[in-house]
């Protein structure tokens, strides 16, 4: 029942929430903002794509619609639709993509060695103490979470007074 509802709460934000917020359109691609998603269609009808939690590309991109710089956007629609259309067809752009992915991954894992290094024992102890205590929390029913929020409450005014 519980999937049931969730999938209703997505149907009705993606269907009824998610308003035209602005369009946009260009020689060959129709790219529509809306409220929490990004559609780039083109107009040949062989390229939909929807971009949905991707807050950071979006913005960026209806910011520089906001401010009238049309050709950033009509950029990224090109080299999206270049990469999509070529990564299907070559085998060796294919191998390419992974051994760059297999690159940044290890570049990444070596960053995330070097930042974990330098973490201190006292802040690792607080950290799992953290995540032991967003478990328990996780774990309690409703009214147990509204007692333990009253009770967090009610230690940080008495702290304070």
């Amino acid at each position: 029942m519980k999937k049931f509802i969730t999938t209703i709460q997505g149907w009705w934000m993606l269907k009824f929430r998610n308003t035209i917020v602005q369009e946009v359109e260009f020689d060959a691609y129709k790219v529509t903002f809306r409220r929490f998603t990004m559609d780039i269609t083109t107009k040949s009808g062989n390229m939909k794509l929807r971009t949905m939690n991707m807050l950071y590309p979006n913005a960026y991109l209806y910011n520089a619609i906001e401010k009238d710089d049309k050709r950033i956007v009509e950029w990224f629609c090109n080299e999206l639709y270049e990469f999509v259309s070529l990564i299907t067809t070559d085998e060796g752009l294919i191998q390419d993509v992974n051994k760059a992915f297999a690159k940044y991954y290890k570049r990444m894992e070596k960053k995330a060695e070097s930042i974990a290094k330098e973490i201190t024992l006292d802040e690792d102890k607080l950290n799992e103490e953290v995540v032991k205590a967003n478990i328990e929390y996780a774990k309690m029913s409703k009214k147990e979470r509204k007692e333990h929020k009253d009770a967090i409450r009610d230690i940080l005014t008495n702290d304070e007074e």
